[in-house]
């Protein structure tokens, strides 16, 4: 089941940002990053020991979301890498619930826009601003925060009955 969100988060990810934008003339105030919050959200289905295993499929994950969306080879292999350390960290170190998951998911989108930016000066590609930042961070939180929400509140469930069925 997790795979197969995983999969939907992926593609959701490029049918939106191919239609949304043009709704609004410029870049939507709804702008999916669905993929970065299920990568954060996903980290309780890996044990200590699964720990390979999730940095795995964030390099999978970041080298087909190259491939297919940004033509930028590596870049988000590197970028969804730092995001799937960083969640680890969070998750690790928080109490999360169904009213932090907002408050963390806008953090982790602005890790990964901050990151991105600065990926991106360093190769000369742009030259990144606070403004920058600040615009691309919030045209994109609203709709991620819906999509983590309910996204977490499925996760929840299904983390549930997989923790009853490993026992």
């Amino acid at each position: 089941m997790m795979y197969l969100m995983l999969v939907v988060s992926f593609l959701l990810d490029g049918i939106l940002s191919n239609f949304l934008p043009y709704m609004n003339q410029s870049l939507s105030l709804f702008t999916p990053y669905f993929s970065v919050s299920f990568l954060f959200l996903m980290v309780p289905f890996f044990r200590k020991d699964e720990e390979k295993k999730y940095y795995l499929i964030a390099i999978l994950y970041g080298f087909f979301y190259d491939v297919f969306y940004t033509n930028l080879l590596m870049c988000h292999v590197i970028l969804f890498v730092f995001v799937a350390f960083m969640s680890k960290k969070i998750w690790k170190n928080m109490q999360l619930n169904f009213i932090t998951i907002p408050f963390f998911i806008a953090l982790i989108i602005g890790i990964y826009h901050a990151s991105f930016l600065l990926l991106l000066s360093l190769f000369n590609i742009v030259n990144p601003s606070l403004q920058s930042f600040l615009y691309l961070w919030s045209h994109s939180i609203l709709l991620n925060i819906i999509y983590g929400e309910i996204l977490y509140l499925i996760l929840n469930k299904l983390n549930k009955k997989y923790h009853r069925l490993r026992s």
